[in-house]
């Protein structure tokens, strides 16, 4: 699967976020990527950061990583301060903020599956792939997933 084998459906500057206690965020206008990076920091920073840079580029489009509890991680979710689905809240608020008749903005949940059957090769194979940024190259496999193959919500 090479790049050039594909015409994206979405071509809108794109913020793609793979939101948890290590954030990814990928700034994308297919096939460019025009950024990415990682935060490891409180939810205050990374949603300041975050809001900074929807305020500076005005993404057309927000994906976020959806956060779902399985029955077989009851567990591990027992006295957790919910750090992701807090920053997915946040981010969401944002959106609904930053949207206007000027800068349409919407905002995008999408299943982690749908971002995993991209592979780390494909992102070396096409010059996506940051090395040590696990985060962010989940960040970029969500606007990639979005831009080749997501679908825009109806009315958008």
């Amino acid at each position: 699967m090479e790049l050039t084998q594909f015409e994206a459906k979405h071509k809108e500057l794109c913020l793609g976020i793979d939101p948890g206690e290590t954030t990814g965020i990928a700034l994308m206008k297919w096939p460019n990527l025009l950024g990415s990076t990682q935060t490891k920091n409180n939810l205050h920073e990374t949603t300041e950061h975050i809001r900074k840079i929807i305020e500076k580029y005005h993404p057309r489009v927000i994906v976020v990583e959806d956060y779902r509890v399985y029955p077989w991680k009851l567990r591990q979710h027992i006295g957790s301060s919910l750090v992701t689905v807090r920053l997915i809240g946040a981010i969401q608020y944002m959106a609904y903020l930053a949207h206007t008749d000027k800068y349409p903005l919407r905002f995008v949940l999408q299943g982690a599956h749908k971002a995993k059957f991209i592979e780390d090769r494909w992102l070396q194979k096409n010059g996506f792939y940051r090395v040590g940024n696990k985060h962010a190259n989940d960040a970029i496999r969500h606007v990639v997933s979005y831009a080749l193959f997501g679908k825009a919500p109806k009315g958008a």
